[in-house]
């Protein structure tokens, strides 16, 4: 569903990016994301009220705009300081016995009411469940691979020091001057992409920017 007040932000918002999935979706909520706000790295051009006094934020052409839903927005808007924050706060929250015996209530709750998608009441035995939950985990990993293994990757990478991660900086630059000798320029978008993971760690932990 979309917000009544759309006309404020784009009259012409029926030619808004994903508006006729958004108008269908009667579940979610979706809002607009001005495409000026962040480049595509996720890095913020204009905030919210920058755009409002360069008159840029209401009465936009629908170009400068499209649909997405308001939780991930939300993610989106996020800096790493707040993801880490929010995730800290939320495996506190799930290691307290109070939360547990409440999720395992709502979910039994869910259960009898039959409004589980899982269908996860019909295992009955250890190992039904178990398969179950291998099917899931292929599943989640296959949707979200790329993204997992970058996660994994900046994960080993932030154990490192300065100098080990300069020194790793150094041969991924080696490799791509060897890569474009040898003309196997198809390995050169991989090794740019972890150089510009090391750099961004180097210059947290305080040392050059690579």
């Amino acid at each position: 569903m979309i917000r009544k007040n759309i006309e404020v932000i784009c009259e012409d918002f029926k030619n808004i990016e994903n508006y006729e999935v958004a108008n269908a979706d009667t579940e979610n909520m979706w809002v607009c994301h001005h495409r000026l706000e962040l480049d595509e790295d996720g890095n913020v051009l204009y905030t919210k009220d920058e755009l409002i006094k360069l008159g840029r934020y209401f009465k936009v052409p629908a170009d400068e705009l499209i649909f997405m839903k308001e939780s991930d927005h939300i993610q989106l808007h996020m800096n790493e300081q707040q993801r880490k924050k929010i995730s800290e706060i939320q495996k506190n929250l799930w290691k307290k016995p109070k939360r547990k015996r409440m999720a395992k209530m709502q979910w039994a709750k869910r259960r009898e009411e039959g409004k589980t998608m899982t269908g996860i009441e019909q295992l009955k035995s250890d190992d039904d469940y178990r398969e179950y939950q291998k099917i899931i985990h292929r599943s989640w990993y296959k949707r979200n691979k790329e993204k997992w293994n970058d996660y994994n990757y900046r994960y080993r990478l932030s154990k490192k020091s300065v100098e080990e991660l300069e020194q790793l900086f150094n041969k991924h630059l080696n490799s791509c001057l060897i890569a474009e000798q040898c003309g196997v320029e198809e390995r050169l978008p991989k090794l740019k992409k972890c150089m510009d993971v090391i750099r961004e760690l180097i210059k947290e932990k305080g040392g050059s920017n690579g």
